[in-house]
């Protein structure tokens, strides 16, 4: 039985910002990858955070990671959500190439990858029965779902009309027309695979959320294609899905830890896939931790105290009234956490002073005092005997009354 070894990683959101967590969990999957020998290597979309500048460092890391992995293995380049990635953006990387091939997958297509490590892309959306040859040279079969253009879509089935449900009727209206030719590489015992960057209709973000909303599949779709293996991207949390046919599918989740409240592990996928079942080993990348503490009131230095040894990205939650800004000790606290990154999110309770109601009615000043403590709250225990003591002596007697002896 025909089998290929696959390196699966997904949204490195280089960027700026996220490069030290990016490039160091991008460049440990490759170093994973030198021993592990792969086939085939693929990026399921968003290598990108948003876009960037060609000559910034961001780019040249990831150009070079990329480079790296095609001097080890082939590699599919599938396009992501255009905000992270903007179009024309995996092309640019595509010409850097090192070794081997790299392929770039931005738009509906069937792949042949073949036996010499070579990519042959379908002139239409699918191979027809008029390609059968080309399975005799095949090593696999590919199946590329990328995001798609929205506008491209609505000229292709007519405006005003919910572009949603369009696009979703237009991806299995694709895979309807996928399956003869993926069902001819299986009776040829040739791995097939399909890749794709969206969302699957109950799929959990790396926040907890379920997607019941805006998703591009439901998990049957993926199956239908009759593909052994379903590589996906988009979604940070690691997940899969099985039949009882053999299939899968799975996305790795993002390759480090790009947000506050992602406690996941986070790592990528080392695939073995054939003509009639696939199974994946999760490894985990050396990502760095993003934690958050929330108090409502000040930092509870007792709480933090525990977190003395915690290495990674820390946000510190909290309340504070306005008059007790300086009671948090931030010098302190940093003291405490000698290997935390902290950021502070400070939200601070502004306080209002409000007239007591009738206080203008009240003939002296004792009496407006005891108003005020009984409309506010506040208690003045013995402050009426100062406020007399000062109605009736002047400062000097005061202090000098209180400096003598008993």
């Amino acid at each position: 039985m025909g089998t290929i070894k696959v390196i699966h990683i997904s949204d490195l959101h280089y960027s700026p910002q996220n490069l030290i967590e990016s490039d160091r969990c991008t460049g440990y999957s490759i170093q994973y990858a030198e021993s592990a020998k792969p086939d085939l290597f693929i990026i399921s979309g968003d290598a990108t955070d948003h876009r960037i500048d060609v000559h910034s460092e961001a780019a040249k890391a990831l150009i070079g990671r990329v480079k790296q992995a095609s001097n080890i293995a082939p590699v599919i380049l599938l396009q992501g959500t255009f905000s992270h990635e903007p179009k024309g953006t995996l092309k640019s990387i595509a010409h850097c190439q090192g070794k081997h091939p790299i392929f770039v997958a931005d738009k509906l297509q069937q792949i042949i990858f073949t036996k010499e490590g070579n990519f042959i892309g379908s002139s239409d959306e699918h191979f027809t029965e008029k390609d059968q040859d080309l399975l005799f040279n095949a090593k696999s079969v590919i199946t590329a779902i990328p995001v798609l253009n929205q506008a491209e879509i609505a000229a292709k089935v007519g405006t005003g009309r919910d572009i949603q449900y369009e696009m979703r009727q237009y991806i299995l209206e694709y895979i309807k027309n996928s399956q003869k030719f993926i069902a001819m590489a299986k009776e040829a015992d040739i791995p097939t695979l399909g890749i794709s960057h969206g969302t699957v209709y109950q799929s959990i973000t790396e926040h907890g959320f379920l997607m019941t909303k805006d998703h591009e599949f439901m998990p049957e779709d993926m199956f239908d294609t009759g593909c052994s293996a379903f590589l996906l991207g988009h979604i940070h949390r690691h997940q899969y899905w099985t039949n009882d046919q053999g299939q899968i599918a799975a996305y790795p989740g993002s390759i480090g830890c790009f947000h506050f409240g992602d406690d996941d592990p986070k790592g990528f996928l080392e695939w073995n896939i054939s003509s009639i079942r696939a199974e994946f080993k999760f490894i985990q990348t050396p990502a760095q931790l993003k934690k958050t503490v929330t108090f409502n009131s000040e930092p509870d230095l007792k709480v933090l105290e525990e977190l003395r040894d915690f290495e990674g990205e820390l946000r510190i939650q909290y309340l504070v009234n306005e008059e007790n800004l300086q009671c948090v000790d931030r010098v302190k606290i940093e003291s405490m956490l000698p290997n935390a990154e902290i950021t502070y999110d400070q939200r601070i309770v502004k306080i209002h002073r409000s007239r007591a109601e009738g206080i203008s009615l009240e003939n002296d000043l004792a009496s407006k005092l005891e108003h005020w403590s009984k409309a506010t709250g506040e208690k003045i225990d013995n402050l009426q005997s100062k406020l007399i003591l000062l109605q009736e002596k002047s400062v000097q007697e005061i202090v000098r009354e209180s400096l003598s002896p008993a």
